[in-house]
């Protein structure tokens, strides 16, 4: 109310000069100060100021308890809010105006209302009575309290998140790099990194290293050294094959060969071999020599010798094992298996149908041994599926090393290395799962093959053999 009562002041003393004198005459007896001349704008001016100036309100020094200006005051005084009021007098176009500017902290003044809400609601004082304003600041401090605690656990929550995110690729970091240098997470040696993933190769890639892998290519006779982990055939997961492989084979034949080939050029497999198994393997570049290959193995004139290392060493050394195989089921998985008792009744009767069995011999010599590792040469008379692996493994009870589909005889698990075994390899149990399949096609012979004269065809032992042969202290013949 002091500005509004001081502007209404100001415009009667300004509008009406003989009532601004009559007003100096009586402030002039009142007081003897003011007795020059009282027609001078100066003086009226003056004395208008000083009217405006004793408001009450303006002038005593106990400021009032009501009203937005004593709430001003008081938040002023206590510090709850950071504005302050200045009532100041000026002298704009001939009239007196007294304004009140409010100077504000820009923080305060820019906060919006729910921080300013909480602020009110946590500086409640506790010792006000219970009126209904008071209960709901008390309701609604209470709610702000609770969002708070909700959002802190919320930020605790995503920083633990982070943190084990970032542990959790931290770990995977620190494990591709000991994967890399072929250690595991307590130090020790994983074979992980002795054989070559292929599957993660285009196709282009792995024809080049297929093609790489011929070393003979006479006539109508192709043989190659196959690769680990190369499947002869495609099926449900196989991302590469030798099957699918040729047709891309068969024209870098054509683009480097010497003198003039067919055009129209394609090659055919002969036998298989295992995914894990590497070794002597034959292609035909017509079907007539592919079919005539085939007659041969079938009539079992075709002489095989495979090099493997076994878990345990055969007993007696050398003799030839004659179990019948069959299908059998392991769980809800299918695998080869030994029948004995098949060949008591059915002996020397070949071949029975699919699931009753099959004839299978094998003959074995133990090359070298060392501990509970032994390199065995095996000649199979036949050509069961896998039939080296079941007779070894169930036949012998010498699985070969890396097997791990027929290291046991009723569940599919990782192979149990013996003690000396896992020394001499520098591996932990727990990781004998990395370690690959030692199975070998050393050598392939082929009766009167070429004008009369037997052909053999052999290829070296790959590099994780020989590696792992010179740690478990094996000789070659």
């Amino acid at each position: 109310m002091a500005a509004p009562m001081a502007r209404v002041s100001c415009r009667l003393l300004c509008n009406a000069k003989s009532r601004n004198v009559d007003i100096s005459q009586r402030l002039c007896r009142q007081n003897e100060r003011h007795t020059k001349d009282l027609t001078s704008q100066y003086q009226v001016r003056t004395f208008g100021c000083k009217i405006c100036l004793q408001n009450p309100r303006a002038l005593d020094n106990s400021r009032p308890t009501h009203g937005n200006y004593a709430t001003r005051q008081s938040k002023a005084r206590d510090g709850t809010t950071a504005t302050s009021v200045n009532e100041t007098s000026d002298f704009v176009d001939g009239e007196i105006t007294n304004s009140v500017r409010i100077h504000g902290n820009s923080t305060s003044a820019n906060d919006s209302f729910r921080k300013r809400q909480e602020r009110e609601s946590l500086q409640l004082d506790s010792t006000q009575t219970n009126t209904a304003k008071h209960l709901a600041t008390k309701i609604r401090q209470d709610l702000i309290l609770k969002r708070k605690n909700v959002e802190k656990k919320g930020e605790e929550k995503i920083k633990t998140a982070s943190k084990s995110h970032a542990d959790k690729e931290d770990v995977v970091e620190q494990d591709n790099l000991q994967r890399s240098k072929g250690l595991d997470s307590q130090g020790f040696r994983t074979l992980w990194n002795q054989v070559q993933d292929l599957r993660k190769l285009d196709v282009d890639t792995v024809a080049s290293i297929l093609y790489r892998s011929i070393i003979y290519n006479e006539g109508d006779l192709i043989a190659i050294d196959k690769p680990y982990g190369l499947p002869s055939h495609g099926g449900p997961g196989v991302v590469h094959s030798i099957d699918s492989l040729l047709p891309v084979i068969a024209k870098k034949l054509i683009r480097g060969a010497a003198k003039r080939t067919d055009p129209d050029l394609r090659l055919y497999p002969v036998h298989r071999l295992d995914k894990e198994t590497t070794g002597v393997m034959l292609l035909a570049k017509t079907e007539e020599m592919a079919r005539h290959l085939h007659q041969m193995f079938i009539r079992h004139e075709v002489v095989k010798k495979y090099w493997v290392v076994t878990v345990g060493v055969p007993d007696p050394k050398d003799g030839v094992i004659d179990i019948p195989m069959a299908e059998v089921d392991v769980g809800s998985f299918h695998r080869m298996g030994i029948r004995p008792d098949i060949g008591a009744v059915y002996k020397d009767m070949g071949k029975f149908g699919r699931g009753k069995g099959t004839t299978a011999v094998t003959n074995f010599r133990v090359v070298s041994e060392n501990g509970s590792a032994a390199l065995v040469e095996v000649n199979p008379e036949t050509g069961v599926k896998h039939q080296i692996r079941v007779h070894m493994a169930l036949g012998m009870g010498c699985p070969v090393l890396g097997d791990h589909k027929y290291s046991h005889h009723n569940k599919l698990a990782p192979q149990h290395l013996p003690m000396d075994m896992l020394q001499c390899l520098g591996i932990r149990q727990a990781k004998a799962r990395t370690v690959p399949m030692h199975l070998h096609a050393r050598e392939i012979m082929l009766p009167e093959f070429l004008n009369g004269r037997n052909v053999f065809v052999s290829t070296t032992v790959p590099k994780f053999f020989v590696q792992n042969m010179k740690r478990l202290k094996l000789s070659f013949p």
